[in-house]
């Protein structure tokens, strides 16, 4: 009997970490994953999250399409543009109980699952932390990114501090969440 108790325990741990990936993934093309049964609406997703956790807007989530792409994304707009950018959405937040400590939410929307990984592989710029996000994910003191269907998502902080990452990560897992239904 103790040998099935330490097997299965075994299988749920080899369960457990394969969803997660340290880093960010080899450079070759995988399958990608299915699409989304159906597309969530971005403005929609960052209004939610006001509504269920203490946040103060700084800026109100502002949805972009496509001829606005250069206004959300700066230079990376040539790499959405190859991989087939549809619409983002961008605000920033502050936790009313950490006041001064503000963050910015970005959902970048792409055609296809594989372009979002694509795009993620590119410009993720986090450490490597195993969050269970997303197909594949990285966070660091100041933030979080990951990728979930055709869904590029980063949630940064302005200034590093311990509470608000932590607070960060589980904004990050209610908003992948909603990402999957």
């Amino acid at each position: 009997m103790g040998k099935w108790v330490i097997g299965g325990l075994l299988l749920m741990l080899g369960a457990g970490l394969a969803g997660c990936r340290l880093s960010p993934g080899g450079a070759g093309e995988e399958a990608a994953p299915a699409a989304p049964a159906g597309h969530v609406d971005l403005v929609v997703e960052l209004t939610d999250l006001q509504g269920a956790y203490p946040l103060k807007v700084i800026s109100a989530p502002e949805l972009f399409g496509p001829d606005e792409i250069g206004e959300l994304a700066g230079e990376r707009e040539q790499l959405l543009r190859e991989n087939d950018y549809v619409q983002g959405v961008t605000g920033e937040f502050q936790f009313f109980d950490l006041p001064g400590l503000t963050f910015a939410v970005t959902i970048y929307r792409m055609a296809s699952p594989h372009g979002a990984r694509r795009v993620y592989q590119a410009v993720a710029p986090f450490g490597d932390s195993c969050l269970h996000l997303g197909e594949e994910n990285r966070q660091s003191p100041l933030g979080v990114a990951f990728h979930r269907d055709a869904y590029y998502v980063e949630l940064v902080g302005r200034n590093v501090d311990e509470r608000l990452s932590r607070e960060i990560a589980m904004l990050a897992a209610e908003i992948d969440n909603n990402l999957q239904h």
